[in-house]
C-alpha cells in the first residue's frame, strides 16, 4: 500500500504538469490593486447614507467606508465607468456610461438595472420620493425605486452632468451653461445661471453652484441666481453642505469653505490632489478625485488623506532574490517580497529609471538624467544602491541579463555590457538609432530600436559583435522578450512581431491599437501591457487573449516570480495576479483507506493501473470545505491512479 501512495502522489503530480495550460484562463483574468490603496483608479462621485460611505470612479471601481477613513473595494459587476452615486428609498443607486445603473442595500452587493438608455449617465439624486438621473443629450431619466424608469423631456439636447435637490425643487446642469429646474422631476424649465457649473448642492435654505475660474452662484428656489465672489480662479468641481458649513473642492488642490455660499475662506490640504467629487455625512466631509484621492475632514478645515502608497510612476519591474523590484521617475524604487506589501527603497538619484534586469545576484537599473544623460544603478540586495557611470554618456532604456552578462542599450546606438552589474564595457552597435531594449535568447542578444522606417533590428551571439538585421515595417517596437523557443516584440498601435531566430520576424495580430509598453514570459504564458490598462496574454505568442485589468491606467512594465505576474504603471500602479500555482493533489492516511484532498479550482480525474491511458471525472460525492475538496478513497479500490485537471 505504502508504494502504491507513492505512485498515486506521483502520478497526480506529474501528469497535473500537463494540465496547467487549462488553469491560466482564471488567475490571469483576477488581477489586484497593490499600489496605490485602497486602489488607483481615478474616483468620480462619492455619496453617504445608511450609515456608510460608497464611493464610484473608473472601470467599474466601487469603495465603501463606514468611517471615511478605511476604504474597501467591491465588486461592480461591470467594466464601465462609474459616474455618480446617491442614497434613496433604502438603497445606493449608481449611474455610469453606457447608461449603466446599478443598485445595492449594503454597498456590497450591486445588482443591475435596466435604464433604458445606452446614453452615458453622469449625476443622480433622490428626492420627493423618486430617484432622478441625467447624462448625455439631455437625458433626463426619473424611477420610484431605481428598478424602473422613465425618459423624461429636458428641452435641451446638451450634455447634463449633475442634479442636486432642495426645498422640493431639482437643479439640474450641463455644458454651455445649461441649468434646469423641476418641482417634480418630470416637467423641466430652464433657469439661467449663467455659467458652466460643475457642482451643485442644497443647504441653509440655498442652492448654491460652482465651477469654472472660481465660479460661486447662490440662489434659495433655483430659478434665479446670483454671482458670488469667491475670490479664485482655479476651477471648482464639485460642493457639499453639511456641520453648518459649505465646501467646495477645485483644481489643482483647491478648498473653500462658507457658512452662507455668500463669503468663502481658502483651506489647503496639501498638494498634488485632484478633486472630483464631496459629501458629507456621519459627521465629516470626504472627497474623492483623480490617482486614487481620498481626503476627510470633520470641519472642512483640517485635512487628512486616506489613500497610501507612493504615486511616482512606475516603468519597470523585475524578480529577483525573492524579491519583486520595481523603478520609475524621479528616482523612485519599491521592493516586495509576495507583491502585496511595498516597501518605498532610497535610491540615491532623482532620476528617471526606465527598466531593470537581476543576473548574477545582482539587480541593475537604467535610465536617464533630466539632461538625457544615462544613469546605471546596481545593487546586490534591492535595497542599497551604487550609482555608476553610465558608459557612452547616453540616455539608457533596455538592459536584460543572459549568457553571462549584462547589456543595456540606450540612444545614438548606444550598447555597453558588463560581467558583474558594476563594471562597464562599450561596444560597437554600428548604427546611431536610439535603442529601446534588448534581451537574451537561446542563440544571444537582440536589441530593437527606431521608429517608422528607421526601425532596426540588432543581433548577436556575444554581446560584442552585432549584426543590423534591418527592420522598417513601420510598427514600432518598445519592448522584447524571449520565451517557449520565440523571441517577441511589442510596440505602438497593437504592434506584436515574432521570430524563431531575431533575423526574420512575422507580424501577428494582437487584437488591439493600444501602445503595448513591455512583455514578459512566465509559467508558460507571454503577458503583454500598454496604455489604457490593457493585458494580452498568450501562450506562444501568436495567438493573444486580451484581459481585464480593471483600471485604464497605462501599464508600463510586467514582471512574474513566486508563481505570479506583476504590473507596474503610472501614478504608482501596481496590479497583480492571481497565483498561477499549481494545485496539489494530496493524502492523508486513514483507516481502511486515505483521504484526497485538492483545491476547488481543479477537478479530479481517475483510471486504473491496467489501462493508465483512459481517464475519467470522478463523479462520487466528495466533501467540499472553504477552498478544499476531499474524499475517502477505500484500500478495496487499491488499483486506481487520480491526477488533476484544469477546471
Amino acid at each position: 500500500m505504502k508504494s502504491l501512495l507513492g505512485k498515486m502522489v506521483l502520478v497526480g503530480v506529474s501528469v497535473f504538469g500537463l494540465a496547467v495550460a487549462n488553469l491560466m484562463a482564471g488567475p490571469l483574468d483576477r488581477w489586484h490593486w497593490r499600489n496605490p490603496m485602497p486602489q488607483g483608479n481615478p474616483l468620480n462621485a462619492v455619496a453617504y447614507g445608511a450609515g456608510k460611505f460608497v464611493a464610484v470612479g473608473a472601470v467599474g471601481t466601487v469603495l465603501t467606508s463606514d468611517d471615511g477613513t478605511n476604504w474597501v473595494g467591491r465588486t461592480s459587476g461591470t467594466a464601465n465607468d462609474l459616474n455618480g452615486v446617491t442614497f434613496g428609498a433604502g438603497q445606493f443607486l449608481i449611474t455610469g456610461a453606457s447608461g449603466v445603473i446599478l443598485t445595492s442595500i449594503d454597498g456590497v452587493k450591486w445588482i443591475s438595472a435596466n435604464s433604458g438608455t445606452g446614453s452615458d449617465l453622469f449625476g443622480v439624486v433622490y428626492g420627493g420620493g423618486r430617484f432622478v438621473a441625467v447624462g448625455d443629450i439631455g437625458a433626463i431619466l426619473t424611477s420610484p425605486d431605481g428598478g424602473r424608469w422613465v425618459a423624461q423631456a429636458s428641452g435641451s439636447g446638451n450634455r447634463l452632468t449633475g442634479v442636486a435637490y432642495g426645498a422640493g425643487t431639482f437643479v439640474a446642469m450641463g455644458v454651455s451653461s445649461t441649468t434646469l429646474v423641476s418641482r417634480d422631476g418630470v416637467n423641466w424649465t430652464p433657469s439661467q445661471a449663467g455659467r458652466t457649473l460643475a457642482g451643485i448642492a442644497y443647504g441653509n435654505s440655498a442652492f448654491v453652484g460652482v465651477g469654472a475660474h472660481g465660479t460661486v452662484v447662490t440662489s434659495p428656489t433655483g430659478d434665479n441666481w446670483t454671482t458670488r465672489t469667491a475670490n479664485t480662479d482655479v476651477n471648482l468641481s464639485a460642493v457639499a453642505y453639511g456641520n453648518g458649513v459649505f465646501v467646495t473642492v477645485g483644481n489643482p488642490d483647491a478648498i473653500l469653505t462658507s457658512p452662507d455660499g455668500v463669503n468663502w475662506t481658502a483651506q489647503s490640504a496639501g498638494s498634488g490632489y485632484t478633486f472630483s467629487s464631496i459629501t458629507q455625512g456621519n459627521g465629516s466631509f470626504v472627497v474623492v478625485g483623480g490617482s486614487s484621492t481620498i481626503i476627510s475632514s470633520l470641519d472642512g478645515v483640517n485635512w487628512v488623506d486616506r489613500a497610501s502608497g507612493p504615486t511616482n510612476q512606475l516603468n519597470a519591474v523585475v524578480y529577483g532574490l525573492g524579491m519583486f523590484v520595481g523603478v520609475g521617475d524621479f528616482g523612485a524604487v519599491v521592493t516586495s517580497g509576495d507583491g502585496v506589501t511595498w516597501t518605498n527603497q532610497i535610491s540615491q538619484s532623482t532620476a528617471f529609471l526606465r527598466n531593470i534586469a537581476f543576473g548574477n545576484s545582482t539587480f541593475v537599473v537604467v535610465g536617464a538624467s533630466p539632461s538625457l544623460t544615462g544613469v546605471l544603478l546596481a545593487s546586490v540586495d534591492g535595497v542599497n544602491w551604487t550609482n555608476l557611470v553610465a558608459g557612452g554618456g547616453r540616455n539608457l532604456t533596455g538592459v536584460t541579463f543572459g549568457h553571462g552578462q549584462f547589456i543595456a542599450v540606450g540612444g545614438f546606438g548606444t550598447i555597453i555590457t558588463s560581467p558583474d552589474g558594476f563594471t562597464w564595457s562599450k561596444q560597437v552597435s554600428g548604427t546611431t538609432i536610439d535603442l529601446i531594449d534588448v534581451t537574451d535568447g537561446e542563440g544571444g542578444f537582440v536589441t530593437v530600436g527606431g521608429t517608422g522606417a528607421d526601425g532596426v533590428i540588432l543581433t548577436s551571439s556575444n554581446g560584442t559583435n552585432w549584426t543590423n538585421r534591418g527592420y522598417g515595417t513601420g510598427g514600432d517596437l518598445a519592448c522584447i522578450t524571449h520565451g517557449n523557443g520565440i523571441f517577441v516584440g511589442v510596440g505602438d498601435a497593437g504592434t506584436i512581431l515574432t521570430s524563431t531566430d531575431g533575423v526574420t520576424w512575422v507580424s501577428r495580430p494582437s487584437g488591439t491599437d493600444s501602445y503595448l509598453n513591455d512583455i514578459h514570459f512566465g509559467a508558460g504564458v507571454f503577458v503583454a501591457v500598454g496604455s489604457g490598462g490593457n493585458i494580452l496574454t498568450s501562450s506562444d505568442g501568436i495567438h493573444w487573449v486580451q484581459r481585464v485589468s480593471w483600471t485604464a491606467n497605462d501599464l508600463r512594465g510586467i514582471a512574474f516570480g513566486a508563481y505570479t505576474f506583476v504590473a507596474v504603471g503610472v501614478t504608482g500602479t501596481i496590479l497583480q495576479s492571481d497565483s498561477l500555482a499549481p494545485p496539489i493533489l494530496t493524502y492523508t492516511r486513514a483507516d481502511a483507506g486515505m483521504i484526497l484532498s485538492w483545491p476547488t479550482n481543479a477537478v479530479l480525474q481517475s483510471t486504473t493501473m491496467s489501462d493508465p491511458l483512459s481517464w475519467s471525472y470522478v463523479t462520487t460525492a466528495f466533501t467540499t470545505v472553504g477552498p478544499q475538496n476531499s474524499l475517502f478513497i477505500e484500500t478495496s479500490r487499491s488499483n486506481q491512479l487520480y491526477r488533476l485537471v484544469g477546471e
